[in-house]
């Protein structure tokens, strides 16, 4: 990737899906606490948050590549 900013955003969301399936794993052995629901909440939000702006961005790389009419 050509963008600095879209390269540090995937690897962005890649730590935090990677951060989010771990505390997955982590509640699929015990029943969560009412703490630990509310760290997945905050967790997916960021999962979301970072995957909208990465999209965005590469929105924005696409189309700055295609050519202008």
């Amino acid at each position: 990737m050509a963008d600095p900013i879209l390269a540090h955003l995937r690897d962005e969301l890649i730590r935090v899906m990677h951060e989010n399936a771990e505390t997955l794993r982590e509640q699929a052995s015990v029943s969560p606490s009412e703490e630990t629901l509310a760290q997945q909440e905050r967790s997916l939000a960021l999962v979301r948050a970072v995957s909208a702006d990465f999209l965005a961005a590469l929105r924005r790389e696409i189309e700055s590549r295609r050519p202008q009419d």
